[in-house]
């Protein structure tokens, strides 16, 4: 099967195995970011569900071999090279070649909302401020 054919309903045989052998924290989260597979210009666009310094759990509806070589670009962060090393469902986990920072990932997303506009904190300013004059009357 190929990775872009759709997933089989369940492959849970080497997922039990492979999470009874990560002990690093992971961070529950909810982060977009593309998957881009080695020896080929196809990228897939996954939700990462957690996020540790060794790797990472995925969901799409794509199937991921274990094995493939994958790198990650989990948005506003540096691309992340790794293994896909289970794959479920509608879920898959990668392995990184070499730990991150799993905090500065969730840094970077929260500094990369950009701040409202003056223009508009200004407007917001002003239909507060008359708000509060109508309910004085």
């Amino acid at each position: 099967m190929g990775i872009w054919e759709k997933l089989p309903e369940n492959n849970a045989d080497s997922q039990d195995s492979e999470r009874d052998n990560r002990h690093e924290r992971r961070d529950a989260l909810f982060l977009l970011a593309r998957v881009s597979f080695e020896n080929s210009e196809k990228t897939i666009d996954v939700r990462v569900r957690n996020l540790s310094a060794g790797g990472m759990m995925a969901e799409s509806n794509v199937y991921c071999a274990p094995g493939d070589i994958v790198t990650v670009t989990i948005i506003h962060s540096e691309p992340i090279a790794g293994r896909i090393s289970w794959q479920s469902g509608g879920r898959f986990g990668v392995a990184f070649n070499h730990p991150i920072d799993p905090q500065s990932v969730r840094d970077r997303k929260t500094a990369a909302i950009p701040e409202k506009p003056s223009h508009l904190r200004l407007m917001e300013q002003k239909a507060a401020r008359k708000a509060k004059r109508v309910r004085r009357i």
